[in-house]
């Protein structure tokens, strides 16, 4: 509280001896319970990511206090303001550090499942390092994140990935607030991603452009500037560096190069315009871009496929910065650039780039280019949805169709949505699990007799499905079908809309066809209600209820 005002101070007091005061307080609910000591101050708020601000209220001993409703799991950010002056909580260490706005974190736990916790499984280690640098004239600090069982006495080399910060943040940024190595530990532990370093600069290519705090951003040829040096300081400083302390791979097809907000906008500068160096690429909510792209990215052309084996760009769909984001998705797209587009739910949060981390993170350095780039087969696409139907999907209608239309061909489903079935009734529940098996549990009644089929792919659902792991068929009970028909039966079941989010994690979907007629229902990991329970039914029947935390 040093650069407070003394009014503040004044009014703010630690509390007695031997009586600690708990803030913030996460409840078995989930419910989060702030609080400040400040007995002479008159107006006390606080403001709480996804929430808002709120007014606190005060106690007799002077304690201000506010109990959030349930907040789903993740780490929220929050700060205090004193009679109009903000400041962080006290008596809570774990801090948001920033250079303009450095505030607090409140960890709302979750299942293990939940990339960002931790657990018991090996954890690699965060190096920091400092240097002179002579294109900014300061001396800088980069971390690099090794994997578990990294030994650099061995001759075995690893793939790179460059992580970039955004404005304000400091070279810490993805490791204290975004828990980018813990993501990578439980990635690797998975074998959901490749084991790599992860190399964290700091992002700023001259000194102007934060010093001047957030009026930086205000003039165009500081940010400029801060922009064309910053490329030059990861390619002839940070790079030849790492390549020299570390057993990293020097070729193109080991190197990706991603980052949120500024640092994705840096990454998109430099990758595009270097991807004889980099070959994967990876853009979170970009923010600060030239929308002359011309001029940003003179060389990009359809070409540059055969050099890229990923372009990803994500932004959340609530972000302010969504509307450029697409103009440059939709200028790639005219001058013949493959990528993936990625819209999930969200601002512009760390709630949102941890989720893009973990997803990038997954599809790299791969043996050969993730599916999303390589063509479907005529016949793959027999298999879609009719994506008008569909709830509001996070990703593009193309993603969508494909994504669905590759894990029903390789389960060897039938595409219900043709409307064409020898069956009498025929309902189905696809599971696309983010990090766990796909699954596919479709009960069909002809007459009087009702047969299930399960199939279960060994890949991951939000990512490449895989192949056959298990194949199930049988009969199932008449009482067993009239229960799924009581519920799928009702025509009021099918009219419910919205999407009903739950924490990040899976694809739900349910389809229905009797007499030609055609239904579907999605939902993105519903936390409870009737279509959840009905999904489980399927589960049950089948014999494939999760041992693991469903999500």
């Amino acid at each position: 509280m040093r650069n407070l005002p003394f009014a503040v101070m004044l009014a703010v007091t630690a509390p007695a001896v031997g009586q600690p005061l708990v803030s913030p307080e996460v409840h078995a609910d989930s419910r989060v319970t702030f609080r400040l000591k400040a007995p002479n101050a008159r107006d006390v708020q606080v403001r709480l990511e996804t929430v808002g601000s709120k007014t606190m209220q005060k106690d007799e001993q002077g304690v201000w206090s506010f109990t959030s409703e349930p907040l789903s799991p993740d780490i929220y950010s929050y700060s205090f303001t004193v009679d109009g002056v903000q400041m962080t909580d006290p008596a809570n260490p774990l801090l948001k550090y920033n250079l303009l706005n450095t505030e607090n974190q409140v960890h709302v736990p979750g299942p293990a499942t939940l990339p960002w916790e931790i657990n018991d499984v090996p954890h690699g280690v965060v190096h920091r390092h400092l240097y002179r640098s002579a294109i900014v004239g300061d001396d800088r600090p980069f971390l690099v994140y090794t994997p578990p069982g990294y030994d650099p006495a061995a001759d075995k080399t690893y793939p790179v990935l460059y992580l970039l910060h955004g404005y304000s943040d400091a070279e810490d940024a993805w490791v204290s607030v975004g828990r980018a190595n813990v993501i990578l530990d439980n990635l690797i532990a998975q074998g959901g991603a490749k084991p790599m370093l992860i190399v964290m600069p700091l992002g700023y290519g001259n000194k102007e452009v934060i010093a001047n705090g957030w009026a930086g951003l205000q003039n165009k040829e500081i940010w400029q500037d801060n922009i064309a040096k910053f490329r030059d300081v990861v390619l002839t400083e940070i790079m030849p560096q790492v390549e020299k302390a570390y057993r990293v791979s020097t070729d193109r097809k080991s190197r990706a190069i991603a980052g949120l907000s500024m640092g994705g906008t840096q990454s998109l500068f430099i990758g595009l315009n270097a991807p004889d160096r980099f070959a994967w690429i990876g853009a979170f909510s970009s923010g600060g871009l030239d929308e002359d792209f011309e001029r940003a990215y003179p060389a990009v052309s359809e070409a540059v496929n055969s050099q890229l084996w990923l372009l990803w760009i994500a932004c959340g769909q609530q972000d302010g910065l969504i509307g450029v984001n697409k103009k440059l998705v939709e200028w790639l797209k005219s001058k013949g650039v493959k990528l993936t587009w990625v819209e999930t739910p969200g601002g512009h949060s760390f709630l949102v780039w941890r989720r893009n981390l973990a997803d990038f993170a997954h599809l790299l350095f791969r043996e050969k280019p993730t599916f999303l780039l390589e063509p479907m087969s005529s016949d793959a696409k027999k298999y879609h949805f009719p994506v008008g139907s569909l709830d509001p999907s996070p990703h593009s209608d193309e993603f969508t169709r494909e994504w669905y239309s590759r894990h029903l061909y390789g389960m060897q489903e039938p595409s219900l949505s043709q409307g064409k079935a020898k069956a009498d009734v025929v309902y189905r529940f696809l599971w696309l699990r983010s990090f766990h098996h796909p699954i596919s549990v479709r009960v069909e009644k002809t007459g009087s007799s009702v047969d299930l089929y399960a199939v279960e792919l060994d890949g991951a659902g939000g990512y490449d499905p895989g192949k056959i792991l298990r194949k199930t068929q049988k009969s199932l009970p008449m009482v067993d079908f009239e229960k799924l028909a009581d519920r799928l039966g009702k025509p009021e079941f099918w009219q419910q809309r919205g999407r009903q989010s739950g924490v990040d994690g899976a694809e739900w979907i349910l389809e229905s066809l009797q007499n030609g007629r055609y239904q579907v229902a999605n939902r993105w990991s519903p936390k409870s209600g009737e279509f959840r329970e009905v999904c489980f039914l399927f589960l049950e029947y089948a014999g494939l209820l999760p041992m693991d935390p469903v999500y």
